[in-house]
């Protein structure tokens, strides 16, 4: 039986949970926005968005096969307010982050493991037999990770390529960082906040 395919924002999660050894549930924040930055740069390098500094811009409202991707470019369709990558990233982060967990428990890539005590929550460890749905540009996952906490970035490393990655145009790669640093202040901007009630 052969692997189910994962998509950059699967790799993301993934690997974190790796990283901390499935306890992602005390990072839901850091992780809701690096799942939405990582579904926004599959969008782009897809070509169904451009993003800018001034904002993001849907270039078609063709349908995409991944769940999670589609509903993402729904949003954004529908999204009467605008807004730069740093905006949409938090607007996205909850829901995304819950249907990119959840599609990989139903694939059976992420696996739920009971607690240890009454009081500890429930880990999810990865499975590491999987297959990427596309190949990315160099760098992009370890960029996410690094944007979103330095520390998670260790180890990962460039997912297994299906075939050779295209060379998408520069104004299509420029997306990585600018999303890159809209998850950084999102989570600055969130930061602050939680500093500032007290």
């Amino acid at each position: 039986m052969s692997a189910p395919p994962v998509s950059l924002a699967d790799e993301v999660l993934l690997h974190v949970a790796g990283v901390t050894d499935g306890r992602t549930a005390g990072w839901h924040i850091e992780l809701g926005r690096a799942v939405a930055g990582a579904v926004l740069i599959e969008l782009a390098l897809a070509h169904r968005i451009a993003v800018r500094p001034e904002g993001l811009t849907v270039l078609s409202l063709d349908r995409v096969a991944d769940p999670v991707q589609d509903e993402v470019l729904g949003r954004l369709v529908l999204g009467r307010r605008g807004g730069a990558a740093q905006e949409w990233v938090e607007r996205l982060a909850p829901r995304t982050l819950v249907r990119v967990e959840q599609g990989l428990r139903d694939r059976d890539l992420l696996v739920p493991v009971p607690p240890p005590g009454l009081l500890a929550r429930p880990r999810l460890l990865p499975r590491h037999h999987r297959v990427p749905a596309r190949a990315y540009p160099a760098g992009t996952l370890q960029a996410l990770l690094t944007a979103t906490r330095e520390p998670w970035a260790t180890g990962a490393e460039q997912p297994p390529h299906i075939g050779p990655f295209t060379p998408a145009p520069p104004d299509t790669l420029a997306a990585i960082p600018l999303v890159c640093a809209g998850i950084r202040a999102s989570l600055a901007a969130s930061a602050h906040q939680l500093v500032c009630r007290f």
